[in-house]
């Protein structure tokens, strides 16, 4: 008897736009927003959490924090808004 094992493969997929930057997370500033260790100050596209003092604050940046902190990051960087008010650049992650 040949007993037969499938294993299942899992490829990764990215299924955003295109990547513009990678960079490695250095510092979370709060839920929507974080410092790289390329110098950049990046603001996620599309994400409007609590502001310091506000209600969610914490859980908001300890996720992302669980989310990104240390961690190699792909950037695409908004083609309409490359940056916000504060010279952020607005970016999704794929």
């Amino acid at each position: 008897m040949i007993l037969i094992l499938l294993v299942p493969c899992f490829v990764p997929v990215v299924l955003a736009g295109e990547i513009d930057a990678t960079t490695v997370v250095d510092w979370v500033i709060d839920g929507d927003a974080f410092d790289t260790t390329s110098g950049e100050r990046v603001r996620l596209a599309d994400i409007d959490a609590p502001e310091s003092g506000e209600y969610g604050y914490y859980d908001a940046k300890d996720f992302l924090i669980s989310l990104v902190h240390g961690k190699a990051v792909y950037l695409d960087i908004d083609d309409i808004y490359e940056t916000d008010k504060y010279g952020r650049l607005v970016c999704s992650l794929c």
